[in-house]
């Protein structure tokens, strides 16, 4: 009878947790929740390696039976990675791994991995960092400006707790975090706002951030259509259409010409050639300017 290990929060379970007589084994298995910026699902991180290549799978689901299985890997490895995506936020997850070379197939032990722990408020009650924008190439501009910023480690939980402020007038942003640093706060910010500015100015705004701080999201018409199988983007100057599958998908301009979106190729020494393919497509930004 196989056993169950437990991944809990953010831990991660390691372990050389299968191996068969003639040496094949399923090594340094790990399961790693990863919360969804948003707070609402997490994903799971699978990574494991075998003692010689493989094709392998993994297998989840609600209970120990782990009915559930992700698609099987298109050719033999010894590095491993699989995502389990979109896990609703306050339930388990049990997970296994399957290794198949020629005719042996080895299957772990079964991993239950809890839901992660929410992210940390923070310890930043409010800190202000100004920021300056400069004009120079002598034009009127009103246009979408992104930036990053390092935060202090404990600083700064939430990237909803992020302000810009032009003067005495706040600014509509969108603000994501990065990275984080171990203890769950937030290490890289990334923000983007909507910025006017006259020709060859130079203005100084206000990035605020911290517990205090209440920022002024972005209006404006949702550009997003989507269901099960595909991503509608519709902007004035371009539509952009993503199979989610797949991640393939075609880019129409505003006289209604169609062209693919751009798929990554990656040619090795013996000539073979490689084909980048999503893994997942997700949404992150629903409003003018911000939907990515």
């Amino acid at each position: 009878m196989r056993g169950i290990m437990v991944a809990l929060a953010a831990l991660v379970v390691t372990a050389t947790v299968a191996s068969a007589q003639d040496g094949l084994s399923i090594d340094n298995l790990s399961a790693t929740p990863r919360l969804h910026e948003d707070g609402g699902a997490y994903d799971i991180q699978v990574r494991f390696m075998t003692s010689a290549p493989a094709v392998a799978r993994a297998e989840y689901g609600a209970d120990a039976s782990c009915p559930l299985a992700t698609e099987a890997e298109g050719e033999a490895l010894r590095n491993h990675r699989f995502d389990i995506a979109d896990v609703p936020r306050d339930e388990p997850r049990f997970v296994r791994v399957v290794a198949t070379a020629g005719d042996q197939e080895l299957t772990s032990d079964v991993i239950e991995v809890a839901p992660p722990a929410a992210f940390p408020e923070g310890s930043a009650e409010r800190i202000e960092i100004p920021l300056t924008v400069q004009e120079t190439a002598g034009v009127v501009r009103a246009e979408t400006v992104t930036f990053g910023l390092p935060v202090p480690e404990g600083a700064l939980g939430m990237a909803s707790a992020v302000s810009l402020t032009d003067g005495g007038t706040a600014l509509p942003i969108s603000a994501r975090a990065l990275v984080r640093w171990p203890d769950g706060t937030i290490k890289w910010l990334l923000v983007t706002a909507r910025i006017a500015i006259d020709a060859g100015d130079t203005k100084t705004l206000t990035l605020a951030l911290g517990a205090e701080v209440r920022p002024t999201m972005r209006e404006g018409p949702d550009l997003v259509r989507e269901d099960a199988s595909t991503i509608e983007v519709n902007a004035v100057a371009a539509g952009l259409t993503i199979d989610r599958t797949t991640g393939e998908g075609t880019i129409t301009g505003p006289d209604g010409d169609l062209c693919p979106l751009p798929v990554s190729r990656l040619t090795a020494v013996d000539g073979t050639v490689y084909h980048g393919r999503a893994e997942r497509v997700t949404v992150e930004g629903r409003r003018a300017s911000t939907a990515r």
